[in-house]
């Protein structure tokens, strides 16, 4: 009999206590009162191996669903990277500008997005993360309004640099609030759908500008019309972030509005106990950081500059090694490799293709493997073709061959750079940094990467005409394997860990735990599960003991 007792589980046991009938009366009654007598060696406290081999036994938890609201209010919120995308490249084609003028009209967008991140940033911090997106949002749409409207160059420049100000602020607010209202599982797809939309709205620009160049060229207000026709789209998002997207449950909780904060959770999760339970460690780290905190903390707290600086890091990573030659100087990259304009501009039109598609690739991919060997693959896709674009732009003469092999180049390019590299750096911008400061932090990191873009920028027009296409390529091929370096020593790893349990690994400077992956959520859940079981028993034992 023993033995018999010994090959089955212990809620197995439970469970028969519960139904077998009772001899006195003939009835179903619980036999609570009788002592079970277990062999001096006791039942495992989880499933044998041949019911753990099944996913679909009851012993086997599975996440809880992600909720329509969660979905909705992800989509919704990652459409302001349509607005960025967009006015990005806006009226990078059909404006008759020089090398040096060209440089500064797409430079100045670039400065003007470094301010915004950072200042986005902060105000994330200080109002809300829906309020600071709201506002970038109304002010998007009035200078939006201005640059199409710009009567002198000097006033183009002013404008464009505060429409890029806007899209900052809209790049540092917008994945913060993702990654704090996403799930462990759904994390990584919601704040890098952000970037798809970037590259969406980018796509869009090349093809309307593919179609009004190539039927209005000679129109030269053409570039106005296609910069506000973006007002529409702002709107309707506008209204929809005001009044649909919630406010960051972190942010409530961090600010003391506790009850605001598990409300907010309740409509986007579908499980009451991972609500209570995600609800518990975020109450753990606003308690263990309730003192008063502010900028200085990222200079004199080890731990945080330390975090500081590889969001630094990233930032650097995201825009070194040239992604954004290829989306806003390339229909001027394949009139240099020999194609024309008007095929140039079609040309352009596949990039922009290729690059949405590998970032939707990307989305998928990040979910499923770690943010490390991602992008160090992708790091060393793209220093292979930064090689050879140079080669190509070094040894092959200017013609249409050039011109061709420039553009299947560019194109290997760009699925290494969008989907690897940009997919992650702009999920990690949003991840690594602790609650207190994240917003902040997560500014200066978006600042770092458009002041970045905003070198590559400057400098690659009059690298064009002195130093030659070649020996640009060769230097961002050697950014790149700085960039490497970076990643390979100092970058953590994200995946399946939840925000409070990053930010504890980094108080504790435990880097053996940073570079390894995290539990996913059913084996989250099973672990706790057998944990509880293992308690039980060993209370049960004792409790048998005693008696």
């Amino acid at each position: 009999m023993p033995k018999l007792v010994e090959s089955f589980s212990r809620q197995e046991l439970e469970t028969a206590q519960q139904t077998v009938p009772s001899m006195s009366s003939g009835t179903v009654s619980p036999l609570r009162d009788v002592p079970l007598r277990l062999s001096a060696k006791p039942s495992l406290p989880f499933p044998s191996p041949s019911r753990r081999l099944t996913n679909d036994c009851p012993s086997s938890p599975s996440p809880a669903p992600i909720t329509l609201y969660l979905r909705l209010v992800s989509w919704v919120c990652s459409m302001g990277g349509l607005l960025f995308g967009y006015a990005s490249s806006s009226i990078n084609d059909l404006m008759r500008l020089g090398p040096a003028e060209v440089g500064v009209v797409i430079s100045c967008f670039m400065v003007g997005a470094g301010i915004g991140g950072f200042v986005g940033g902060r105000l994330a911090d200080r109002i809300g993360r829906k309020r600071s997106l709201v506002l970038f949002d109304a002010l998007f749409i009035v200078f939006s309004v201005c640059t199409s409207l710009a009567p002198t160059f000097t006033f183009l420049v002013i404008a464009r640099m505060f429409y890029g100000f806007t899209c900052g602020g809209i790049s540092s607010s917008a994945p913060v609030l993702l990654a704090e209202i996403s799930t462990i599982e759904f994390r990584s797809q919601s704040v890098s759908m952000s970037l798809l939309f970037i590259v969406f709205g980018e796509l869009c620009v090349f093809i309307i500008g593919a179609v009004f160049g190539n039927i209005w060229y000679e129109t030269m207000s053409i570039w106005r019309w296609i910069n506000i026709a973006v007002v529409i789209p702002a709107v309707a998002l506008l209204f929809c972030h005001a009044f649909l997207v919630p406010e960051s449950p972190r942010w409530l909780a961090q600010n003391g509005q506790s009850q605001k904060c598990l409300d907010t959770l309740r409509r986007m999760r579908s499980d009451s106990l991972q609500t209570q339970k995600e609800f518990r460690e975020i109450q753990q780290v606003v308690n263990a950081n309730s003192e008063e905190t502010n900028f200085v903390d990222i200079l004199t707290v080890p731990w945080v500059r330390c975090i500081m600086l590889i969001g630094i890091g990233v930032g650097f990573s995201q825009q070194c090694y040239g992604v954004i030659i290829g989306m806003v100087f390339g229909t001027k990259l394949l009139e240099e490799g020999g194609l024309e304009t008007k095929t140039a501009l079609i040309g352009n039109i596949i990039i922009g293709v290729v690059s949405f598609f590998a970032s939707w690739a990307g989305l998928f991919l990040v979910s499923r493997f770690g943010r490390r060997p991602l992008l160090m693959t992708g790091q060393i896709g793209v220093i292979g073709m930064n090689i050879l674009m140079a080669i190509c732009f070094g040894f092959f003469p200017f013609g249409p061959f050039r011109g061709w092999l420039t553009l299947a180049l560019l194109l290997v390019f760009l699925t290494f750079g969008q989907g690897f590299i940009s997919t992650v750096t702009w999920l990690l911008t949003a991840e690594i940094f602790p609650l207190h400061l994240r917003g902040i932090c997560s500014g200066i990191g978006m600042s770092v990467a458009w002041g970045t873009a905003f070198a590559v920028t400057m400098l690659i027009p009059i690298g064009i005409h002195s130093i030659g296409m070649a020996a640009n390529f060769a230097c961002l091929a050697l950014l790149g394997l700085i960039s490497l370096f970076f990643v390979w020593n100092f970058l953590p790893e994200t995946r399946n860990k939840t925000l409070e349990e990053l930010e504890k690994q980094f108080q504790k400077r435990d880097w053996t735990a940073l570079k390894r992956e995290g539990q996913n959520e059913r084996d989250r859940m099973v672990e706790e599960k057998e944990g509880k079981e293992t308690e039980e028993g060993t209370a049960k034992e004792t409790t048998e003991k005693q008696f």
